[in-house]
C-alpha cells in the first residue's frame, strides 16, 4: 500500500534540488547590484564581473517526513492504512554559466547543471524502505534589469528506487522520471552602505514538474501508478546584509515564504485475481519555507556559501543543509 507514495517522493527531490539553484541565482543579483551601483566592494572577478564564465559546485543532505494514511474500502468495510515515511537525500550539484550584458544595461546569464544524489525512504508502519539513486541534469536562465530579476530553470531527474520489502520478500527495482520548471521573479532592493549594506527581495515562485513511475508485476499483483502532477506556488522575502571586510564581504541572510501545492494528488491501481482498487496519496497544501545563511564574496574570484532550509505544513516537515563553492572567470 505505501508504495503510492513514490511519485510524491520524487517530487520532494525535485523541489530540494531546485531550491538549492536558488542560491546561485542570489549570488548572480549580488554581482550586478554591486556593477550598477559602482560600489567599491569587493567583487567576484576583479578584473570583471559585467560579463564572464563561472563554475560552481554543491553538496546539501535533506530529509523529509510524511505522516499520513490512505482509507480503503473492501468488502462493505472500511479501514485506513498508515503510509507514513522519512525520506533521506545526500548528494552534489555542479553547473557552469555565463553572463552577458546588453546594450540597455541589462545582464543575461545561460547555463547547464547537472548532479547526483542517493539516499532511502523508511516507512514507519514496517520494516519496508526503499534505496534511491537520482541523477538530474538541467538548463537555467536569469535576466536582471535594474532592481528587478527573473530566473528560470528547466530540470530532468532520472530515479531508481531499489525495494526491500520483506513483508512481501520483494527485493525488486522501480525507475521512475521527474522533469518540470520552476520560475523566480522578483526584486533586488539595495539600501546601500548608508544603512549598512541591507537589502531586501521580494520574490514570486511558481513550480511544475510531472513524475512518471514504471509499472510493477509481482506474482499475482500488479503495481500501476497514473502520471502524477506538481504544480506550486510560494510568495516569500529574503533580506540580508552585505558587510565589506577589507577585501572579503560577509552577507548573512534570511528568507521566509509561504506556498501552496494545487496539484500533487498521486494515484496507484493495485490489481490481481481479477479485482483492482485505486489509492490516493495526498499532497502538503498549504507550506512555510524559510532558510538562514550566509554568503562569503571575494575579489580573486572566489566565493561560498553555507545555507539551512526549513519546511513545514500540515502532518509534514523537512530540513535541507547545503554547501557550496564558486569560481567566477571574468570576461573571456
Amino acid at each position: 500500500m505505501e508504495l503510492v507514495t513514490l511519485p510524491g517522493m520524487l517530487q520532494t527531490n525535485w523541489n530540494t534540488t531546485a531550491d538549492g539553484w536558488n542560491e546561485r541565482t542570489a549570488n548572480i543579483r549580488h554581482d550586478y547590484a554591486l556593477d550598477e551601483s559602482g560600489s567599491n566592494a569587493p567583487k567576484l572577478a576583479a578584473a570583471n564581473t559585467s560579463n564572464g564564465w563561472s563554475l560552481w559546485a554543491k553538496g546539501y543532505y535533506a530529509q523529509d517526513s510524511r505522516d499520513r494514511s490512505i482509507a480503503i474500502s473492501a468488502l462493505g468495510t472500511s479501514f485506513a492504512y498508515d503510509t507514513s515515511y522519512t525520506q533521506n537525500m545526500a548528494g552534489f550539484q555542479i553547473g557552469g554559466d555565463l553572463m552577458i550584458r546588453d546594450d540597455a544595461n541589462g545582464a543575461w546569464v545561460i547555463g547547464v547543471l547537472g548532479g547526483y544524489n542517493s539516499g532511502d525512504e523508511k516507512f514507519h508502519v514496517n520494516a519496508d524502505k526503499s534505496d534511491t539513486t537520482i541523477y538530474n541534469a538541467g538548463i537555467y536562465g536569469s535576466y536582471l534589469d535594474g532592481p528587478f530579476f527573473a530566473d528560470l530553470l528547466i530540470k530532468d531527474d532520472i530515479a531508481s528506487f531499489k525495494l526491500n520489502l520483506p513483508s512481501v520478500s520483494s527485493g525488486a527495482t522501480v525507475k521512475g522520471t521527474d522533469y518540470g520548471g520552476e520560475i523566480n521573479v522578483g526584486a533586488h532592493l539595495d539600501g546601500g552602505p548608508d544603512i549598512g549594506g541591507i537589502f531586501f527581495e521580494p520574490t514570486g515562485t511558481l513550480s511544475y514538474v510531472r513524475s512518471n513511475v514504471d509499472n510493477l508485476n509481482m506474482p499475482g499483483t500488479r503495481f500501476q501508478w497514473d502520471n502524477a502532477t506538481s504544480f506550486r506556488g510560494r510568495l516569500g522575502l529574503r533580506a540580508g546584509a552585505n558587510l565589506v571586510v577589507d577585501q572579503t564581504t560577509i552577507q548573512p541572510f534570511l528568507y521566509a515564504g509561504i506556498g501552496e501545492e494545487f496539484e500533487g494528488d498521486n494515484h496507484m491501481t493495485l490489481s490481481g485475481g481479477g479485482e483492482s482498487v485505486t489509492l490516493t496519496d495526498k499532497p502538503v497544501r498549504t507550506f512555510g519555507q524559510g532558510s538562514l545563511g550566509v554568503n562569503i564574496f571575494g575579489n580573486n574570484g572566489w566565493s561560498g556559501f553555507l545555507r539551512l532550509d526549513g519546511f513545514e505544513a500540515n502532518h509534514a516537515e523537512g530540513y535541507a543543509a547545503r554547501i557550496g563553492i564558486k569560481y567566477t572567470f571574468g570576461e573571456p
